[in-house]
């Protein structure tokens, strides 16, 4: 009995603020890129999807299992000056039965 294995990629995290409270509201792009696997060059990214923060700024998202490179941007929101890291790789992880959640967090300041 072969079960299908499921890959496809949740991306869960929040955006805070410098007093570590979640902010509502939040665009938060989903980046995805390809490799030439012919070349050396970085995937070029393009933005793909997009959600937003709930009321405690939390966002979820699923990736489905392909042959693209993701990223997940954080804008910055009116009101804040700049965010810690605009876009953080998501770690694909594969061949494991139920993979963890990517967790990726962004934290905003005034």
């Amino acid at each position: 009995c072969n079960k299908e294995q499921n890959l496809d990629t949740t991306v869960i995290g929040e955006v805070i603020n410098h007093n570590s409270i979640g902010v509502a509201n939040v665009t938060i792009y989903i980046m995805r890129g390809k490799s030439n696997p012919d070349n050396w060059w970085p995937a070029n990214y393009q933005k793909y999807d997009s959600v937003l923060t709930n009321a405690v700024g939390e966002y979820y998202y699923l990736i489905k299992h392909d042959t693209y490179s993701y990223q997940i941007c954080c804008t910055v929101p009116s009101g804040y000056s700049k965010v810690d890291e605009f876009c953080k790789k998501v770690t694909k992880v594969l061949e494991m039965a139920n993979p963890a959640p990517n967790i990726i967090n962004f934290k905003l300041s005034p």
